[in-house]
């Protein structure tokens, strides 16, 4: 009979270190899902912030182009109106000029 209480005993006790085991598992594979599923979205967050941050670089190009095409049209007024004023010809000019 100790024989078999012992052997009871044993297999009670094995049977919960499965179940435990078993539960360990299952909330280490919770865990490992939401940070799988964390990596996810900080993958998309990163694609996001990589696509506005081509885009802002392409709003500078494009911003810098148009303020060097206005600064060269400016320049080209101010020759042309220089040229005029040398003719002797009297060029009224606005107040913020």
């Amino acid at each position: 009979d100790a024989d078999v209480e012992r052997a009871d005993h044993a297999l009670s006790t094995a049977e919960r270190a499965a179940e435990e085991a078993q539960g360990r598992q299952a909330d280490a594979e919770r865990r490992l899902r939401a940070l799988e599923e964390e990596l996810a979205r900080a993958h998309d967050r990163l694609d996001t912030a990589a696509a506005e941050a081509s885009q802002a670089g392409s709003d500078h190009q494009a911003a810098r182009k148009a303020l060097d095409g206005a600064r060269r049209q400016a320049n080209r007024a101010r020759a042309r109106l220089g040229r005029l004023e040398q003719t002797g010809l009297r060029v009224v000019r606005d107040a913020d000029t």
